[in-house]
């Protein structure tokens, strides 16, 4: 029975070989395709003025628009468009990066190619946004930080703070969490690697402050400013603004009139261009920040079902992209998702349709052998040595705490419309932790 089982799983096995090569295929084959088009994002528009200005604000990094004026520099010196280099730093960053997280395993560079090629992953990668760098920087942060190495850990954790403003935030709980486990550790309360970790903090908090001095400047993007009162009224507010309109406080009526209500209630971005604003302008960030407390918890006592339901719908889409990708497309939630799409089909539409809905198609079956797989082995009996599986166990720890703290923040933080390019870590992560069963460490890795 026990030969039985372990016959079943090596079947399962080499399916998930044929579904990751397909992927793999399908996956390359639409990147060398898109290597030379520029998707039309909103936020590449936004990015190419801030390169222009060197200006933002809270909500954009100010590193990457640095990048696309280099890339802009040796557009001019090699007549290759400047997205072509961007590009390209992208993918090598973002390989890097998951060659770093998977050393010791076996196959890591095929692990890789299967993980870089998600959908939902490798739009990023050729795109004229941060997401792809920053999400490289973060996942070589955990790893640095994992092995103990702060200093290089402190010099991701910059650059991915420097890419988008939230990660300062991710990557400060990895770097902190890390820093007192080394000083659990050693022997001596003030270590070396303790100091070393230190000093790395310091450093990052001083240069980023520094940095965000010169660049950032509040307002200057026409959006509201970024507070934790201004992301629950975002999040809990809209789309609510019109139908709880009678039960705001006059001071807010006297700015705004319920017709004003209903427009700021069509679009997510409403609040953040709109109402936050004004609201502001008149009355103050300190007084205005109190207004959006009180019509938070105002809708929540009166729309409790709807801002849960909300709010538990984007949490599932946020926590599994590639299958809210396909739900999404086939009409169900509520999302950017098709916008998404609609930038990724191009001029090879039908190869695009072939490669994303194959490849959402297979995350859900390779989960479902994960699964299987794992019942398998424990029927056999088949199972490994705690010692030898401490570092994997730990790395897929730090992926599923890391994905978590991503989920909840962007389902905390947005307007009610899921966008999978917030979370392109979390995609990675899937991809990761279901290829680790199949392809674990070397031994003595």
């Amino acid at each position: 029975m026990k030969n039985r089982f372990l016959s079943i799983r090596k079947v399962l096995l080499h399916t998930v070989v044929l579904l990751a090569m397909m992927q793999i295929l399908l996956g390359a084959a639409w990147a060398v395709l898109n290597l030379g088009r520029l998707p039309g994002f909103r936020e590449t528009e936004e990015l190419l003025q801030i390169a222009d200005t060197m200006t933002t604000d809270e909500y954009v990094g100010i590193l990457y628009p640095v990048f696309i004026r280099i890339a802009g520099l040796l557009e001019k010196l090699f007549h290759v468009p400047y997205y072509g280099f961007l590009y390209l730093l992208q993918l090598a960053v973002g390989c890097y990066a998951l060659l770093k997280v998977l050393e010791g395993f076996r196959y890591r560079f095929w692990m890789a190619l299967a993980v870089m090629t998600i959908p939902t992953v490798n739009q990023l990668f050729l795109a004229v946004l941060p997401q792809s760098l920053a999400a490289s920087a973060l996942l070589l942060c955990l790893c640095h930080c994992r092995k103990g190495d702060l200093p290089k850990g402190a010099v991701c954790w910059l650059l991915a703070g420097l890419l988008l403003p939230e990660y300062f935030l991710f990557c400060a709980v990895i770097f902190v969490v890390c820093l007192i486990g080394c000083g659990l550790r050693e022997s001596r309360v003030w270590s070396r690697t303790f100091v070393k970790g230190i000093i790395g903090m310091l450093s990052v908090c001083l240069l980023a402050g520094v940095v965000n001095g010169f660049a950032v400047e509040r307002y200057s993007r026409g959006r509201m400013a970024r507070t934790p009162e201004a992301a629950i009224l975002q999040r809990f507010v809209w789309p609510h603004f019109s139908d709880t309109y009678y039960f705001w406080r006059n001071e807010i009526k006297e700015v705004f009139t319920e017709d004003d209500m209903v427009e700021i209630s069509r679009y997510p971005e409403g609040p953040m261009y709109q109402f936050g604003p004004e609201l502001e302008r008149v009355y103050g960030l300190d007084t205005a920040r109190d207004y959006y407390l009180g019509m938070a918890r105002i809708t929540l006592r009166i729309r409790t079902k709807e801002v849960l339901k909300d709010v538990g719908r984007d949490f599932i889409q946020y926590a599994f992209p590639p299958v809210a990708l396909v739900n999404n497309l086939r009409g169900r939630g509520v999302s950017y998702s098709g916008w998404n799409y609609g930038h990724m089909l191009g001029e090879n539409g039908k190869l695009t349709q072939c490669y994303v809905f194959y490849a959402c198609n297979a995350f859900l079956a390779v989960l479902l052998l994960v699964c299987c797989c794992g019942i398998l082995s424990f029927a056999a009996g088949k199972g490994e040595k705690i010692g030898k599986r401490k570092k994997s166990d730990s790395l897929v720890l730090s992926l599923l705490l890391l994905s978590l703290g991503l989920t909840l923040w962007y389902t905390l933080s947005g307007a009610g419309i899921q966008d999978y390019k917030n979370v392109m870590p979390v995609s990675m992560a899937w991809g990761i932790l279901m290829a680790e069963p199949f392809f674990g460490r070397k031994e003595g890795a």
